[in-house]
């Protein structure tokens, strides 16, 4: 609904122990396919 929030929270490892992996942006397609939607915020918290 219009104002509300979407929590994501990843599980697993985000480090092979040298490099950060990559990204997987699956999660937020569901954010992205509402057919004429606002753009969302998106706030990465580390």
């Amino acid at each position: 609904a219009a104002g509300d929030s979407l929590i994501l929270f990843p599980e697993g490892t985000s480090s092979n122990g040298i490099h950060v992996l990559s990204f997987k942006s699956a999660l937020f397609a569901v954010a992205d396919a509402a057919p004429g939607a606002e753009q969302p915020r998106v706030q990465p918290v580390s």
